[in-house]
């Protein structure tokens, strides 16, 4: 009697899995001090990017997780700034019509994206 060979499930990064809305797919926290878990909704490309740039900093675990938590941590080092950069740009969003900040980052995204392709091909 023949026997199938056992199906050898592709390893991908636990941000990359297609899963259903709501689900947490990663978990990042601070050992040294009380963590205090939020839990927020990102677009596939915003995924994709700061998976990418976790990546590049050579983070295994949970390279979105931990990469997210970078950059609000940066975001909150330079409070000032921040909120200088996110008035002018929700003024920016609103002029060009943009329905939220969220559609705003798939749209500049998405562009750097054909551009960076476009560079790979000349």
């Amino acid at each position: 009697m023949k026997t199938k060979a056992p199906i050898k499930k592709a390893r991908r990064t636990l941000a990359k899995k297609a899963v259903r809305p709501g689900q947490v797919l990663e978990c990042e926290g601070d050992w040294i001090t009380g963590n205090y878990w939020i839990q927020i909704g990102l677009t596939k490309s915003q995924v994709r990017a700061i998976t990418l740039l976790g990546k590049r900093w050579s983070i295994r675990g949970s390279p979105c997780a931990t990469m997210a938590r970078y950059l609000i941590s940066l975001g909150l080092l330079n409070m000032e700034e921040t909120q200088a950069k996110l008035v002018a740009l929700a003024r920016y969003i609103k002029a060009e019509g943009f329905q939220s900040l969220g559609h705003y980052c798939d749209h500049v995204m998405r562009a750097q994206t054909l551009l960076a392709n476009k560079k790979r091909r000349d």
